[in-house]
């Protein structure tokens, strides 16, 4: 590829142009802090030392990020579950109180079951709504893997093959259906 064919399409200059992967690989960095925790009050411990480890990240990169690959969540399954502890709450206070313990116990046990049933089959469901995106998201990130960035228009492009893309529209791009120019 030829340094003209990299020219963003908007300005027409290269000298700001660059691979949109590369930039955020680049912006994503590991961090480690030392740091030191005082002893407790009229202690004879000597100070703690810890170690924090994370990442940090451009907001650059942050936006350049490649597109997010589908997966089933199971926060459905959580949320059921605090939903059951909640309801059920009540149910274990009158039982405790009452005389109807086994009634409540058997209705306890049957809204859990179905509580448990209704979160799982959400959690399957979300799990073949991610497989049958995966061929769309596919050709999204090769789509991006092309992708070349201009800082100073601050937009995307596949040099050769299309205009210059907003960087705030990147993924509705990624996403749209491919056309003949924008495939490789």
């Amino acid at each position: 590829m030829t340094n003209h064919e990299l020219n963003c399409p908007q300005c027409n200059q290269v000298d700001k142009v660059q691979k949109a992967s590369a930039l955020y690989t680049s912006g994503i960095s590991a961090i480690e802090q030392e740091a030191w925790m005082p002893p407790p009050p009229k202690s004879d411990l000597p100070p703690l030392r810890t170690k924090q480890k994370g990442t940090s990240q451009t907001g650059l990169s942050a936006r350049l990020a490649p597109p997010e690959k589908p997966a089933a969540s199971l926060s459905c399954i959580l949320t059921v579950l605090v939903l059951v502890a909640i309801l059920s709450l009540p149910l274990s206070i009158i039982a405790w109180m009452s005389d109807w313990v086994n009634d409540i116990c058997g209705a306890f046990i049957a809204v859990n079951l179905l509580a448990w049933l209704i979160g799982i089959a959400i959690y399957f469901q979300q799990r073949e709504n991610a497989k049958a995106r995966m061929p769309q998201w596919e050709e999204a990130v090769r789509r991006w893997d092309q992708l070349y960035y201009c800082a100073r228009c601050d937009g995307v492009f596949i040099p050769g093959k299309t205009p210059l893309i907003s960087i705030g529209r990147m993924n509705e791009f990624l996403f749209a259906e491919p056309t003949e120019a924008t495939q490789a």
